[in-house]
């Protein structure tokens, strides 16, 4: 019976690894996936989220050492190894810490974010969009790329770019990606575009892109901290079955 009961752990605890493991996957595949997407979203609001960059190299180092670990702790089992399986409890340990560092990190930035970014995305359109400076570029190609395909303009409106470095320059209430765009993606009707006044039928300056970068960023939050939690969910089960293990271990089974 004890040795029965034995080999049920073990297979439970085998089985939670495989889980873990390709749960591991997932996640490396989902913070590659928000640390190259979102860096869309930090060009637009032509600032660098610390918290969430960091909390995205979290989740891709999570997701690499847990198929690592993994593998180490099937070694471990399968040869019913107690060092192994301990070191293997250790490395899971160290796992959910980073986990939780993760979740931490995600949700700090959600709150600052929520507080702060309508003033920081108004502010790159004010000072740095068609600005001279090299950045600004990147800035001001991620907001043209934002407003053609959301059919968007501005954070608000297309108010948000009068006093701006690209209303002073140009004289123009709003750029060209504002305008409503044909087919074969050239301007529909440049002139009552960019008039002052507001022509539905040519310019999207109705309809701001605020809407458009607050659900873009809060699917990465959610994909950032669903799969962190997922994973620690698991390998808190795992550890708990690798203490099992250790514990009903005895020399009659058992080959160090």
């Amino acid at each position: 019976m004890k040795t029965q009961n034995f080999l049920k752990f073990k297979a439970a605890l085998i089985t939670c690894d495989l889980v873990c493991m390709i749960i591991g996957f997932a996640v490396l595949v989902v913070g590659c996936w928000t640390n190259v997407h979102f860096r869309l979203t930090s060009n637009i609001l032509s600032a660098k989220p610390i918290s969430f960059e960091d909390a995205t190299y979290c989740l891709i180092a999570t997701g690499t050492l847990t198929i690592i670990i993994g593998l180490w702790g099937m070694c471990g089992v399968y040869r019913d190894n107690k060092m192994l399986i301990t070191l293997y409890a250790g490395g899971l340990v160290m796992m959910v810490i980073l986990g939780m560092a993760t979740i931490v990190l995600t949700f700090r930035f959600r709150g600052n974010f929520a507080m702060n970014y309508k003033t920081v995305a108004q502010a790159s359109l004010q000072y740095r969009y068609y600005t001279k400076a090299h950045t600004a570029a990147t800035v001001t190609n991620a907001w043209d790329n934002l407003q053609i395909k959301d059919n968007c303009c501005g954070f608000t409106n297309g108010s948000d770019y009068t006093g701006s470095v690209f209303f002073n320059s140009t004289g123009r209430p709003w750029p060209t990606s504002c305008c409503v765009l044909t087919a074969s993606g050239h301007v529909k009707n440049h002139t009552v575009c960019t008039a002052q006044v507001i022509n539905k039928g040519a310019t999207n300056a109705h309809k701001g892109c605020g809407s458009f970068i607050e659900d873009q960023v809060y699917l990465y939050v959610v994909a950032v901290g669903t799969s962190a939690i997922v994973l620690a969910i698991l390998q808190l089960l795992s550890i708990s079955l690798s203490c099992v293990i250790m514990c009903t271990m005895d020399n009659t089974w058992i080959h160090l």
